[in-house]
């Protein structure tokens, strides 16, 4: 595996540039619905939705509007993090999913890193990038192993993006944030987190094509 390695002066500055980036692709950044109100004394684990390029920057994104003051973490896959190598510098790390040690060092270094308040840890569940709105989306059980041991006491919230075209030529994006898990009732009941998941997909999708958004973060 290959452990984060933050370089705080480069994700000032690429930071800068995503954000105009962002606000040149898209007409909006829609949340459908509050941020949940959040223990501070405990690490998150953030678990997206993966259906596009840009999921990384968007997830990015929710974390400097709503918690600037905690450190980004994002799980990569080995070969890609070599190709963009800058990401490392970022927060992100690397799995080699073909090889069994390189994934339980992972699932160790996630821990350590859950177990410290002051971390946000960003995993996809799917594994792979999934179109959105297939009928079936296949969640890894993987998610339970990282949320056990030395992580037992964070928390983990599904979140769901969606990229939508309404009535400008950019498409918007919509984003809804799901249940507040235990991160130790996430590692002994998959169900329980994958029933969250799930439900929080389709309410984003009941609520974007209503348009709803209780907030526009290009605003």
């Amino acid at each position: 595996m290959i452990k984060a390695n933050p370089n705080p002066w480069f994700n000032r500055l690429f930071t800068a540039y995503l954000e105009r980036l962002m606000r040149k692709s898209f007409s909006g950044f829609h949340i459908v619905n509050n941020f949940p109100i959040l223990p501070e004394n405990k690490a998150v684990l953030f678990t997206p939705n993966h259906f596009s390029w840009w999921d990384g920057f968007l997830i990015q994104k929710i974390q400097r509007e709503f918690l600037p003051k905690k450190n980004f973490f994002i799980l990569m896959l080995v070969k890609q993090l070599k190709v963009y190598r800058f990401f490392n510098w970022m927060g992100a790390y690397g799995v080699e999913q073909e090889s069994i040690s390189s994934v339980m060092q992972t699932v160790k270094y996630t821990r350590e890193l859950l177990s410290s308040p002051e971390n946000l840890v960003i995993i996809y569940p799917q594994g792979e990038i999934q179109p959105y709105g297939i009928d079936k989306v296949v969640l890894q059980k993987g998610i339970t192993k990282f949320a056990g041991g030395e992580a037992s006491n964070s928390v983990v919230i599904p979140i769901a993006f969606k990229i939508q075209f309404d009535e400008d030529k950019k498409p918007a994006v919509y984003c809804s944030f799901g249940e507040v898990l235990e991160a130790k009732e996430v590692s002994g009941d998959f169900s329980l987190y994958e029933s969250a998941f799930l439900a929080n997909l389709e309410e984003l999708e009941q609520r974007s094509l209503k348009r709803e958004s209780v907030r526009d973060l290009f605003k």
